[in-house]
């Protein structure tokens, strides 16, 4: 180092960081079908920074101000988006941090009666429901009653299931496949599985 202050300005130098990078609406998961729109984005640093961008997946938001700590974004965001803020400081020294929109579908389960037809009425009707990427689920627990059957329901592109019932293999049969429309407008193909029994009292199931 060539002089004393060149050393106190390394010991003392603190690397860049994003504390805080939140949107509004919020990052997080999304029903497919669902829309974000106008997400308002605020992030903040550790210290100064002379340079800065902000991007929506691969593409580069014009952020007119290098001081700006805020971004209104304009449009709707229907399928998964990460947007990254990055700075650097007066020593190039770069910091990033993410966010993200997931888009997911739901998986939906619980007990009920068999219906005169299974519909999407049906599924929204369960009481168990729950953002998902596959059909598989670990151990959770329903409660059937007289004349009530264990169902659990998942887009047909998941695959076929093996269900585990208090410790037993199977015990659950393909009800029917439908056009399920989401509550959020989205319409895919969905497997209604039943149990074989009703009135099973209460299991813990698991599902491959």
């Amino acid at each position: 180092m060539a002089t004393v202050a060149d050393a106190l300005d390394q010991l003392l130098y603190v690397t860049p960081a994003v504390k805080t990078f939140t949107a509004n609406p919020p990052f997080g998961d999304y029903e497919i079908g669902a829309t974000v729109s106008n997400p308002r984005f605020t992030w903040s640093y550790n210290k100064a920074i002379v340079n800065q961008n902000l991007k929506a997946g691969g593409t580069t938001l014009p952020l007119d101000d290098q001081q700006a700590r805020e971004y209104a974004y304009t449009g709707d965001i229907t399928s998964n988006t990460t947007f990254t803020i990055a700075g650097s400081d007066n020593k190039e020294k770069s910091c990033t941090r993410t966010g993200s929109f997931n888009f997911k579908h739901k998986r939906y389960f619980g007990v009920a009666e068999v219906p005169a037809e299974y519909n999407s009425d049906f599924i929204l009707g369960l009481s168990g429901k729950e953002f998902c990427t596959g059909r598989t689920k670990s151990a959770f627990s329903l409660t059937a009653g007289a004349g009530q059957y264990y169902f659990y329901c998942f887009p047909a592109t998941y695959g076929t299931p093996t269900f585990n019932v208090g410790g037993f293999d199977g015990g659950f049969e393909l009800a029917a496949t439908i056009d399920f429309t989401n509550a959020s407008g989205n319409t895919t193909s969905f497997v209604i599985w039943k149990s074989e029994n009703a009135n099973l009292g209460t299991q813990s199931i698991i599902v491959k």
